[in-house]
């Protein structure tokens, strides 16, 4: 790619990938999926033949981006998990609270919750 540089990509996309980003990752995740973005066309700017317009190929790769990011999030809060979401959460606080619990009780609520 001769007719762009990434100083003129970025002075000229930004703005707008911003806004079409904050459609799909709302306000907090815009601007480092916009950053990803530019950092993502800076490194491909070889590979852009020109059989579509800059607009639509710079849409495409915020599009991908965008969905890899929420695809990182959901996986993220999927791994959460408390003490307090487990089924046996309220024995097993009741145990950790309790610093007179025997092992034996211990392993009782293991055997009971399995």
């Amino acid at each position: 790619m001769t007719e762009f540089d990434f100083e003129q990509i970025y002075t000229e996309y930004r703005h707008k990938i911003i806004r079409y980003l904050r459609r799909f990752v709302g306000d907090e995740g815009a601007e480092d999926v916009t950053q990803a973005v530019l950092i993502k066309l800076n490194q491909s700017m070889a590979d852009f033949e020109g059989r579509s317009s800059m607009d639509t190929w710079d849409y495409k790769i915020a599009m991908n981006t965008a969905l890899d990011y929420l695809r990182g999030k959901t996986a993220a809060e999927k791994k959460r998990v408390t003490l307090a979401d487990t089924p046996s959460a309220a024995g097993y606080q009741r145990l950790i609270e309790d610093d007179r619990a025997s092992p034996e009780e211990v392993l009782e609520l293991g055997r009971q919750n399995a």
